[in-house]
């Protein structure tokens, strides 16, 4: 892959994942009717926490690391049946994968993360991968399929 194809390739993915930072709750969102404990509590904070340090790992280039922060967000996500927090990792992952030039691996987590945004009626990750998906196709010059 020439320089130039790389680059853009990664300013891509990262104007992507600008679009794809996590919804995080703010201060004012209402409270689950039914009470959390604790432990629930921590862990679901653990996991934004990682899911948005990758994000900051990958803006600046510690890409490694911000694979490894999504990939625990996600484990922890998946401990807590947390579906919307779940499809951002794994929305991310796909956007790790794809800035590795691994393109089918990419097409594979952007589809996990449409199926579960269309499950949870999460309209914006479901936009979000879908675009995904056109920019992986794209770059494996399926333009149909794009």
């Amino acid at each position: 892959m020439s320089p130039h194809l790389k680059s853009t390739g990664l300013a891509i993915a990262a104007l992507v994942l600008s679009l794809t930072a996590p919804l995080l709750p703010t201060a004012y969102s209402p409270l689950p009717v039914l009470a959390q404990t604790s432990t629930h509590s921590a862990s679901k904070a653990e996991a934004d926490r990682l899911l948005q340090q990758g994000n900051q790992q990958y803006q600046i280039s510690q890409f490694d690391a911000a694979f490894q922060s999504w990939q625990k967000s996600l484990q922890i996500y998946r401990n807590l049946k947390d579906r919307l927090g779940e499809g951002q990792s794994l929305g991310n992952l796909g956007i790790a994968y794809y800035s590795l030039g691994n393109y089918a691996k990419a097409i594979e987590y952007h589809e996990q993360h449409l199926a579960i945004a269309r499950e949870i009626k999460d309209r914006l990750g479901e936009g979000q991968s879908l675009g995904n998906l056109g920019i992986a196709y794209y770059s494996l010059g399926n333009y149909a399929k794009a």
